[in-house]
Order: C-alpha cells, then structure tokens, then sequence
C-alpha cells in the first residue's frame, strides 16, 4: 500500500503543468470507509492518510453525518480541508441495519465517482459504532484474504462482484464480521432482495453451491475430513436443477472407510438441501431466467425441483491443511 502510494505521488509530481503542489496537497487519499444508516441519517466515518515526516502512514479518522449519502461526501472537504480521493480505497464497511434503499444509495454513490475502482473489499459488521475504525483495516483484509486461502470458510466480496450480483441475481451475499475483543468471521449475510443472517452451515452450504470451496477441514459425527479441493457444476432444465460436487478427500485415519465417504456425502447433501429449504431462492429463480428466458416468462409460478449428487476422489496425502471451523458440538 505504501508503495503504490508513494508511486502515485511521484506520478503527479512528474505531471508538469497539471498538477501544482498546493493541489496534490489537496487530496485525501481515502483508504477505507464505513457506511451506517440510523434516525433516518447516514454516518459515514472515513480513514484518510494524512503523512507526517515522523509518520508516513499516518491516518486520521473523519466523521460526516447527514440525511443525503452525498451530502455527507462532499462534505469531507469541510471537516478535513482536503479533496477526497477514492483510488487507494481499500475497505468498505457497511453497518448491520442497512435496508434495500440504502445499498441503493451506497451503490450509486460510488458508481457516480470517476476516482473510485471499486475493487475494494465489502464487509457487514454486525456491532457497528462509531469508532470502527479503531480496528486496523489491514488486519480486516487479511482476515478475509486467510479465510479465503487456507480454509474456504468465507469468500472475500469486492464492492464490483456485490453490485454484478444485484444486477444479474438481485441478491448479494457478504461476509459478516463480528469484533468482540477480537475479529470473527461468523458467515454470509443476504442483501438487498433478503436481509437474513447465514449460519456457518448455511454458508458452508453456499460455497459449495456456487463452487467456492478450494480447500477446508470439516468434522462430521466426529470424523474429520480434510477437503483438498471441491468442484461443482449445475445443469439447468426448465425448472430442475441438478447439483453436482466432486470433493477431493484426504482421509485423516486409516481406520475411515466407505461408511465414512457415506457419512461425508449424506452431510453435504443434508446442509444444502436444508440452505435450499431455509433460505430465499431467488438466487435459483434468476439462474433460470438468465438460461431459459422463454421458459420463465411463460411459468409464471414454478418451484425449483433440485438433484443434489455428490461424488468423492481420496487422496492418501496426509498434509492438512485449514481449520476446523465447524467441527460438530
């Protein structure tokens, strides 16, 4: 991060004629934002780096407050004195008690500015205040980028993927985080279309539905399986859906057998069978409008008719690898 800021800065130096010192002086380069939604006003708590020569990385927290989401934008310039500048954005926050017309709002707030990349990490927290960012947000990052590697627990989101899902599914799902003396992934939460909170099945459930499973360790009726790697398909025919998983296993005793391979599938099928009957599918229903249009339009009430089939690959490499995050209590 450091260098790509210091890279900017000799960019613009070397833009002879366009941009002058006082200028560059000007901006505010935004790192991370959190956004909450309270009394019918919206808070918006900013980190901006402002470098000292004792402290290159400084940065100091900025709060707006105001009943228009763009309103409390453009006045960062009043409580700063600098222009904000979205490109080194790196973390968005987003407070639990967000409704539809807010993410509306957030959306079109940054679709609207030509500096922002929106690549940037998307997170709820579910204890939002208004000291967030007390939290170190490299520490957030990492946290997602951990989870995403070694354990396929939680599927980091960019602000780009949750507003191509809105478009394409109208339905979002985030990463949920809780800090309670110490920072917890604890599952999905829907957005937009639904507002419901993911329990960890559920969003194991879900990862492996839309083939987001690389690599984890998950225990069932106390035997452990390492998942090496995961791969889903699904095949749309009108309105039935078919399911397919190919898991790769590592067996961790040599005393596991087929009625443990058994046990293994018999789970993966019973939490996503219990995700499809829990949780709204409209995320099904758009798959369906997106493959067979004509069919869609023409089957004005249809249900969703699922085959879930799962197949496993053992792998004798004992090597584990992840955590344990839901080992049966």
């Amino acid at each position: 991060m450091k260098k790509k800021l210091l890279l900017l800065i000799t960019i613009l130096l070397t833009l002879t004629g366009c941009v002058s010192y006082k200028e560059l002086n000007d901006i505010g380069i935004i790192t991370a934002i959190g956004i909450d939604y309270s009394n019918d006003k919206y808070l918006l708590t900013f980190s901006m780096l402002t470098p000292t020569e004792e402290n290159k990385d400084k940065r100091t927290i900025y709060k707006t407050e105001s009943s228009n989401i763009e309103n409390c934008f453009n006045n960062i310039y009043s409580v700063s004195t600098k222009k904000a500048y979205l490109a080194h954005t790196d973390l968005l926050v987003l407070s639990n008690n967000m409704k539809k017309e807010n993410y509306d709002d957030v959306f079109n707030l940054f679709l609207n500015r030509p500096d922002s990349r929106n690549s940037f990490n998307v997170i709820i927290l579910e204890n939002y205040n208004k000291d967030i960012f007390k939290i170190n947000t490299d520490e957030i990052n990492n946290l997602l980028k951990v989870s995403n590697e070694e354990s396929s627990i939680i599927k980091p989101i960019t602000l780009d993927e949750v507003i191509k899902n809105i478009l394409e599914l109208n339905i979002s799902y985030i990463p949920l985080l809780k800090n309670n003396k110490k920072l917890e992934l604890i599952g999905y939460k829907t957005i937009y279309e639904d507002n419901k909170k993911l329990t960890s099945k559920e969003s194991l459930a879900l990862n492996f539905i839309r083939n987001d499973i690389f690599q984890t360790l998950i225990t069932v009726d106390d035997t452990s399986y390492q998942i090496n790697s995961s791969n889903t398909t699904m095949s749309i025919n009108k309105n039935n859906i078919d399911i397919n998983i190919i898991s790769e296993l590592t067996l961790l005793d040599e005393k596991q057998n087929n009625k443990d391979i058994n046990n293994y599938k018999n789970y993966i099928k019973q939490i996503i069978n219990d995700f499809l009957s829990n949780n709204n599918l409209n995320y099904f229903y758009n798959k369906i409008y997106k493959y067979d249009y004509i069919y869609s339009k023409s089957h004005k009430n249809y249900d969703i008719k699922f085959n879930i089939n799962v197949e496993v690959q053992i792998n004798k490499n004992t090597n584990i690898k992840g955590g344990n995050p839901f080992a049966k209590k």
